[in-house]
């Protein structure tokens, strides 16, 4: 009965370290994204990405732009065409990021949704707003 209450005890430990870790990389990752644009297109840089440290997208593959709100949180997801399947990124939200976006890529509200006044996003509820080529 000893043993596996210490055994038991010792996963217990084990399994909130990994959850630890992972909360703290996961936090690291997200500060060291860069997003930059250019007249060229969009470039997402993260070092700590281990499968391509840098995507680049013309703007023409850019696709969809998500913005996620809820209560005060706010997300915002980038959609782009990239061979063999589409391509999504997360970001962190920036209405100046989300203007540029969608102005160079020359994309479009959803058919029937009204763009939002991205400096004044509602601060209740939940939304998501959706920009698209037409």
């Amino acid at each position: 009965s000893g043993m596996i209450t210490e055994a038991m005890g010792i996963l217990v430990l084990s399994i909130a370290g990994f959850l630890g870790l992972f909360a703290m990389w996961d936090a690291a990752y997200v500060a060291n994204r860069k997003v930059i644009v250019t007249d060229q297109g969009l470039t997402v840089n993260n070092p700590l990405r281990l499968w391509g440290v840098r995507q680049e997208f013309s703007w023409d593959d850019i696709k969809q732009l998500e913005l996620t709100v809820r209560d005060e949180q706010r997300s915002l997801r980038i959609k782009a065409d990239k061979p063999p399947k589409y391509y999504y990124e997360d970001v962190l939200y920036d209405p100046e990021l989300v203007q540029a976006i969608v102005t160079r890529g020359k994309l479009k509200p959803l058919k029937g949704e009204e763009a939002p006044a991205l400096t004044a996003l509602p601060s209740e509820g939940k939304a998501v707003y959706r920009w698209t080529k037409k």
